[in-house]
C-alpha cells in the first residue's frame, strides 16, 4: 500500500528509527532514504499560453540524476554577496518500474552551513519531489508530490498541476501546512556561459507558485531555470517578482563544475 509523505514524515520522526536517522543526519556527509509513495500529482491538463509556439523537450534528458552526480553553483545577488551551494545524488533504486532517487543539498553563505535531504521520483508525468528532511529534523511532505517539472513541456501551453505541503518539526508535530497552485511554462532555449562551460540550445522552464495558508493568506514565488541536456541545471534565478516582465530576481546560482 502506497505510503504518504505526510504519514511517512510524522512516522520518521516519532519512531526511535527516526531519532536514529537524524542523528545519522547531523554525522554522514551524504544520506537518502528513498521512499515510494502516492504519485498522482494533481496535474491538470495543458493550457494555451499567451502566445503560441511548436517545440517540444523531453526534460528528462536535461536533468541526468545519476548516482553520484554532483553539481556545484557559484550564487550572488543585486548587493553583492556571494556564496556556494551543492547537489549531490546519494542514491538510486527502481521500484515498479520507476526510478527514486535520493539528493543532499548544502548551501555555505559566509561562516554558515544548511543542509538538507530530499526525495524525487520520475514517472510517466515528469519529476516529482516526494519530501525533503533538514539536518535539524524538520519534514516538508508534499501529498501529493509536488511537479518539479513535466517530462515534456511545449512551448506556447502552460502546465498547471496542484499539491499540499505540510511541515513537521522534528518531534513529529504538524507545524503548518499549505494549499499550493503551480504553473509552469516552456523558455527560449538559448546559449548559456557559466563558470562551468558554454552550453548551445539551453532550454528554460520558469515556475509560479502561490501558497495559501489555513489563515487565508497567500505568497507568490517565480523561478526561472535553464537546463543543459545531459549535464542538469545551468542557471538559477530565484525570486523573481510575480509581475516582472524580466526574469531578474533576488539571487542567480551559476553552474561552477560537476
Amino acid at each position: 500500500m502506497p505510503v504518504s509523505g505526510s504519514r511517512h514524515c510524522a512516522h520518521l520522526r516519532a519512531s526511535a528509527l527516526g531519532r536514529a536517522l537524524r542523528l545519522i543526519l547531523t554525522i554522514l556527509p551524504v544520506w537518502g532514504l528513498p521512499i515510494l509513495i502516492g504519485l498522482s500529482s494533481g496535474c491538470r491538463k495543458d493550457e494555451p499560453a499567451a502566445s503560441a509556439g511548436g517545440g517540444v523537450v523531453q526534460l528528462q534528458d536535461y536533468f541526468p540524476l545519476e548516482r553520484s552526480g554532483r553539481w556545484i553553483y557559484e550564487w550572488h545577488n543585486a548587493r553583492g554577496d556571494q556564496w556556494s551551494g551543492s547537489m549531490t545524488v546519494t542514491g538510486e533504486r527502481s521500484e515498479a518500474s520507476l526510478s527514486i532517487v535520493t539528493v543532499a543539498d548544502t548551501t555555505r553563505m559566509f561562516a554558515l552551513t544548511e543542509a538538507s535531504r530530499s526525495a524525487y521520483v520520475w514517472d510517466a508525468e515528469g519529476l516529482k519531489h516526494l519530501y525533503r528532511i533538514s539536518a535539524g529534523g524538520d519534514c516538508t511532505a508534499f501529498d501529493p508530490p509536488r511537479l518539479v517539472f513535466p517530462a515534456r513541456l511545449e512551448t506556447g501551453r502552460i502546465a498547471r498541476s496542484s499539491y499540499r505541503f505540510r511541515v513537521y518539526s522534528a518531534g513529529g508535530e504538524e507545524r503548518f501546512q499549505a494549499s499550493v497552485e503551480q504553473q509552469q511554462k516552456l523558455l527560449a532555449s538559448v546559449e548559456i556561459a557559466v563558470p562551468g562551460g558554454r552550453f548551445e540550445a539551453a532550454p528554460g522552464v520558469e515556475t509560479i507558485w502561490t501558497d495559501t495558508y489555513s489563515d487565508g493568506s497567500s505568497q507568490t514565488r517565480r523561478r526561472a531555470v535553464w537546463y543543459a541536456r545531459e549535464v542538469g541545471p545551468v542557471r538559477i534565478v530565484s525570486g523573481i517578482p510575480a509581475n516582472s516582465p524580466r526574469l531578474e530576481g533576488d539571487a542567480t546560482g551559476l553552474l561552477d563544475r560537476r
